[in-house]
Order: structure tokens, then C-alpha cells, then sequence
């Protein structure tokens, strides 16, 4: 479920991440606009880092080795996202 939550928080993400570059290329930029887009993105930010401390805690031990395995299995598909889950190595364990 955890992981059907961070997927769903990324399509949300790359959506306001499209609006957000759509309204960067349009002539009318309204700042205001631009800062709620902005908002909504780091709100999302801070879902899927919640999201995934919470897939952390759900393993036994949170390691390298899983870290990994989530890489290989494309959970983790960015260099930031890796980042963000190797700082929770050794949380649980």
C-alpha cells in the first residue's frame, strides 16, 4: 500500500512539475500562480519522504543491501530519491 501511495504522490508530482514549466514559458506569468504550483510540489515532497520513512520502518532493518534491491526493483528511480532513503540506513535496526 505504501508503495501505491508514493506512485500515486509521483504521477501528482510530475503533473505539477508540467504545470509548473508551463507556466514558466507563458508570457502572462502570474507569481501567484507560480507559488501555489511551487507550494503544492513541496507539500509533495514532504508526503513522499513520509511515505518513505514509513516503507523504511516497515522492514525488518533498513540496510544497503535493501536500499539496493529497491533501486534495482525501480522503486527508487532518481539519484535524489536514492539519496533520500540511504539517510534512514540504520534507522530501524
Amino acid at each position: 500500500t505504501i508503495w501505491s501511495n508514493i506512485s500515486m504522490l509521483l504521477e501528482a508530482y510530475e503533473t505539477l512539475e508540467d504545470a509548473r514549466n508551463l507556466v514558466e514559458v507563458t508570457e502572462d506569468l502570474d507569481p501567484k500562480l507560480y507559488a501555489k504550483i511551487s507550494s503544492a510540489r513541496r507539500s509533495i515532497v514532504n508526503q513522499y519522504l513520509q511515505y518513505l520513512k514509513e516503507a523504511v520502518l516497515d522492514e525488518d532493518d533498513f540496510t544497503s543491501e535493501i536500499l539496493d534491491s529497491w533501486v534495482k526493483s525501480g522503486r527508487l528511480e532518481n539519484e535524489w530519491r536514492v539519496n533520500q532513503a540511504r539517510k534512514f540506513i540504520g534507522l530501524n535496526g
